[in-house]
């Protein structure tokens, strides 16, 4: 028997007595991961959309950091991307159904990379935190199990308020022996938007205790019609030694601080706008040192990658800053629309109350995802002095009504025709605080994971003083 088998097979045999232990049926397919492991994963995707393909090569790392009393293991995880695109042409002297010419795609290995890290049960249940979400999603890979032999033989479903995502699985029959494969159909609300559907087919090693293929297809039938399909393989499992993982462990501790920090002072709303290049670019140079003091070569280029791709971003964020202050504390002039009962209103039916405007449109994904947070809102103040209003951008009627029925909104939206202009609205969606007498007191552009909270922390703020 070879070492690297004895040492595999022992593993196993660990991690298998370790679930036991922790109660979990080990008769189910469950994670079996060691702390010091590094499981690496390597596929490509081709998005194919009218006139064009779009192809990405994907690199996903997942280190074992420790195990938790109850079972769980803390995870550090990295995804690499690398996109590239190309045209589709007909030859015009071929005719009108001549085959699509699609030229090969070429990498130029611009790489773009991130780091989070998570809590994964046996069953594969993440507990997230903010350094993971849409962009690096650990259950992309790590997808969940079924809990039981109940689910096993009629399906299992995993709600992830975190993603806003919820995960239908059921079992597929599989021809490999020690394989369990499962497919796994993923919804969000930024379904609605792009009218898209996502499935992942895994195929799960029993022993091994890790997915060793997942196979994804996304279809996009709304704004632009698109269907991507794509491939990741466990291209490598390897063990670390107890110093490198200490070391490990040290070093990605000090990057999340100082990830963190970083985050904190880009998005210091109180900076002036002619002192934030300054800040931004100190700060932003303290983050990137610490790429001189890490051992890690993924980390040192996630850290550079990061760094570089905040100081792209610092006049953005320099002009966001500019928007946000100029606009806070203003008092647009007054404007009038129907909602979508062809009903009048206007913005001095409202005064005295605190008015919430959501601006919105039908394919706007990121405004759809909101949406649910946005009710909640609404639901938290239906019995205060509180105004929420989605305010509804599109031309066609048809396109936000088929939003607001299949969202089921609690609250009224507009015909904003017109509206956003007066709010100097530069990116949707954009969600704008009004006080009791009409003036600007607080501006969210983007989503955020943090939006129902933030928000209503402000607006009962608001109330308490103006009482």
């Amino acid at each position: 028997m070879s070492h690297r088998f004895c040492s595999r097979f022992m593993l196993a045999f660990a991690a298998l007595c370790s679930l036991t232990a922790w109660g979990f049926d080990s008769n189910l397919p469950q994670y079996r991961l060691e702390p010091g492991q590094e499981l690496r994963f390597e596929g490509m995707n081709l998005l194919r959309y009218e006139g064009g393909r779009i192809g990405t090569k994907e690199n996903w790392t997942v280190w074992v950091v420790n195990r938790q009393e109850d079972g769980t293991c803390r995870l550090v995880v990295r995804l690499s991307r690398e996109s590239t695109f190309g045209i589709s042409y007909r030859d015009p002297t071929a005719g009108p159904d001549a085959p699509l010419v699609e030229p090969d795609l070429e990498f130029n290995g611009n790489e773009f990379s991130m780091i989070g890290w998570c809590h994964l049960s046996p069953d594969g249940r993440i507990t997230p935190n903010k350094t993971i979400g849409v962009m690096l999603t650990p259950a992309a890979i790590l997808a969940p199990l079924p809990q039981s032999q109940a689910d096993l033989e009629s399906g299992w479903t995993l709600v992830d308020d975190w993603m806003d995502e919820t995960l239908t699985c059921s079992r597929v029959e599989s021809d490999e022996q020690g394989i369990f494969k499962f497919q796994v159909h993923l919804e969000s609300e930024m379904d609605h938007a792009y009218g898209s559907q996502r499935t992942n087919l895994v195929s799960f090693d029993i022993q091994r205790g890790v997915p060793v293929s997942i196979v994804d297809h996304m279809q996009q039938t709304s704004g632009t019609k698109s269907e991507r399909s794509g491939t990741l393989d466990l291209a490598d499992v390897q063990l670390h030694s107890a110093d490198w993982l200490k070391e490990f462990i040290k070093e990605t501790d000090q990057y999340f601080r100082m990830s963190e920090s970083l985050e904190d002072t880009l998005d210091d709303h109180s900076i002036p706008p002619e002192e934030f290049t300054a800040v931004a670019k100190s700060a932003i140079e303290e983050f990137s040192s610490l790429a001189d003091s890490v051992r890690s070569e993924q980390l040192k280029t996630t850290i550079l990658h990061q760094a570089r791709n905040e100081q792209q971003k610092v006049s953005h964020r320099v002009e966001r800053l500019k928007y946000h202050q100029s606009v806070v504390g203003s008092k647009p002039e007054a404007w009038s629309t129907t909602d979508f009962r062809d009903q009048p209103i206007s913005i001095s039916d409202l005064e005295g109350k605190v008015v919430i405007m959501d601006f919105w449109y039908r394919n706007c994904g990121w405004c759809v995802r909101a949406m649910p947070q946005v009710k909640e809102i609404a639901e938290h103040f239906q019995e205060a002095p509180v105004v929420v209003l989605g305010m509804n951008t599109d031309e066609n009627a048809d396109d936000a009504l088929e939003i607001i029925n299949d969202m089921q909104l609690n609250y009224n939206n507009l015909r904003a025709s017109g509206i956003p202009e007066k709010y100097n609205i530069q990116g949707f969606p954009t969600l704008i605080i009004l006080d009791r007498e009409g003036v600007v007191h607080d501006v969210h552009v983007g989503y955020s994971h943090t939006l129902r909270d933030d928000v209503i922390a402000t607006v009962e703020k608001l109330l308490e003083t103006t009482e």
